[in-house]
């Protein structure tokens, strides 16, 4: 007799209305308090806001739905539990002010304070709520509870590295119950695991046993499409586990190209939180910086027409991320022809490789220097940032025609998104004069990176920049 677990889906379902429900209340509760301290509005009653509370209920779980909050995978993290619900309460109230906004909607009714209280609050609740329930499933889990059953079918070597997957993440909630393997010689190097036989047998056990899922990690030899016939027919979900990209410090996203899947490999393991909380980071000091030192860029671009003729930003062909090239920004700190001339001190460089720098270079005006030493030149680069074909922090963008005359490693520095500053920046990068030590820090950088990273570069940058030893 086949068993089968039950749907957790209504159980989430309701404790999500439960959630939003309570959200709503308290956010009622929570303005009728701040009533009575301060005057800001208009006391009103609960059964005031129902057709918004009907509203809100329903687009939130069917926005939950869409973004596949109830149609969770096996190996869900928590972090993608909680980065759905921070898209849905983002997208939900774009929704509803927009909503508002072109119907032209009367919501005099409605408190700016009770709208702004229950965005603050709904949030906070259901993260808490999935952040809960997370931990008290991965414990049960731990514990041997609610697990799902599953066999896997591969090689012995591919097979026992997926055990020892499940052994480090028992919170993944799944059990293997056994192997299916055409080598007998690799196989028998799996421990602690049943071997159920050769491939061929696999339809006649799951038509007589009842598995949650089939677990498939490729090998030479075998008929995935077989394979995948055999668990269709017997109704069995099934998961293939590429063993040697497993294998590969790389990271991976899938993308659908019509009826095919893509895989694609990115040279360097990012953890999407982080690369989240990055741009975030990107965006909102950008912003603020270009805000607060406006008055400066405005005195700096008058300074420039003043000291010597010409426009006041230069801009030129960069190449960014994975050699997608833009267009780069700065403030003017050579001569008009300054190009023209570098071909003439072409023989004067004093950096090795693609890159030309001299130190005393004669094409640099006054104000330039200036704003070289501190680096001031780069400030219209933040506008960059705020598009979003630069970082805060990340390797030098090089020019176009740079890049035709790296070597083949060289590239590794276009593997992210480049940035203002960075480990060359902060090392004195005038005083680095091999091009290829520079990369190296760069490539440094990119295998090393983290978001603490990035901020303590920040901050090394602050000194560097005022004191101009970063120049």
């Amino acid at each position: 007799m086949k068993a089968r677990h039950f749907s957790l889906r209504p159980l989430a379902i309701f404790l999500d209305i439960i959630t939003i429900l309570l959200s709503f209340y308290v956010s009622f509760k929570v303005r009728s308090v701040l009533l009575n301290f301060y005057e800001f509005g208009n006391v009103t009653q609960l059964h005031d806001y129902i057709y918004v509370l009907i509203i809100v209920l329903a687009g939130s779980i069917w926005l939950l739905t869409i973004f596949g909050a109830y149609k969770k995978p096996m190996f869900v993290s928590l972090w993608k539990e909680l980065k759905i619900v921070l898209k849905v309460v983002i997208l939900g109230s774009l929704i509803l002010f927009a909503g508002i906004f072109f119907l032209q909607l009367d919501v005099s009714f409605l408190p700016r304070t009770f709208m702004l209280l229950f965005l603050l609050i709904n949030s906070s609740f259901l993260i808490f709520q999935k952040t809960v329930i997370y931990s008290l499933m991965s414990r049960e889990r731990l514990k041997g509870v609610g697990l799902q059953s599953a066999v896997v079918v591969g090689d012995g070597r591919g097979v026992a590295r997926f055990l020892h997957t499940l052994k480090v993440h028992p919170e993944y909630g799944l059990k293997a119950i056994g192997f299916f393997c055409d080598d007998e010689s690799t196989a028998a190097t799996v421990k602690d695991l049943a071997a159920l036989g050769t491939v061929e047998g696999l339809g006649d056990f799951l038509h007589k046993s009842y598995v949650d899922e089939v677990i498939i990690i490729p090998e030479k030899d075998v008929n995935i499409e077989k394979i995948l016939e055999v668990c269709e027919e017997e109704g069995v979900k099934t998961r293939i586990v590429p063993d040697l990209l497993n294998r590969l410090d790389v990271n991976i996203t899938l993308d659908r190209l019509g009826d095919m899947i893509a895989i694609n490999l990115y040279g360097h393991n990012e953890k999407e939180w982080q690369i989240f909380f990055k741009r975030a980071m990107d965006i909102t000091l950008s912003s603020v910086m270009i805000l607060l030192l406006l008055p400066l860029l405005i005195a700096i671009s008058i300074a420039i027409k003043i000291n010597s003729p010409g426009p006041v930003f230069y801009h030129w062909r960069v190449m960014g991320f994975n050699k997608k090239p833009f267009t780069s920004w700065k403030f003017r700190t050579m001569i008009v022809n300054a190009d023209e001339i570098k071909k003439e001190l072409i023989k004067e460089n004093e950096m090795s490789g693609p890159v030309f720098k001299i130190k005393n270079d004669p094409r640099i005006t006054p104000i330039g220097r200036v704003l070289r030493r501190f680096s001031i030149d780069e400030l219209p680069q933040l506008f960059s940032v705020l598009k979003g074909d630069m970082s805060l922090v990340g390797p030098r963008p090089p020019l176009v025609t740079e890049v035709e005359k790296f070597e083949r490693w060289h590239g590794k520095k276009l593997r992210i998104k480049p940035g203002i500053t960075c480990l060359w920046q902060v090392s004195g990068r005038n005083a680095i004069k091999d091009f290829d030590e520079w990369v190296r820090l760069d490539v440094k950088y990119i295998e090393n990176w983290s978001l603490w990273l990035d901020i303590k570069i920040l901050f090394k940058t602050i000194p560097a920049v005022f004191l101009g030893t970063g120049h």
